[in-house]
């Protein structure tokens, strides 16, 4: 498996299928539509904690679906199952 960052290939399709253009995110950020557009196809600088959380807020989605990758997911699923551990 390669080791070079892929774009986030849903979150486009997602503006795409809802008509949100980039110069409008971008706006919203506070950031040139250039910047978001590296950000988005991971071509340039990434996005920070503020950035997505701003992104989630204003579209109503949640960054596990459009930010954070299956390995991530996967981890913290696995974490979720374990039992407590007692200490007495």
């Amino acid at each position: 498996m390669s080791k070079e960052k892929q774009p986030f290939y849903k979150f486009k399709g997602f503006l795409a299928e809802n008509g949100i253009k980039q110069k409008y995110l971008a706006e919203k950020l506070g950031i040139s539509q250039e910047s978001l557009s590296q950000k988005i196809n991971r071509s340039g600088s990434v996005f920070t904690l503020d950035e997505v959380k701003i992104i989630c807020d204003l579209l109503e989605i949640s960054a596990d679906d459009f930010f954070l990758n299956k390995t991530f997911q996967k981890r913290e699923f696995r974490l979720s199952q374990t039992q407590p551990i007692s200490i007495s």
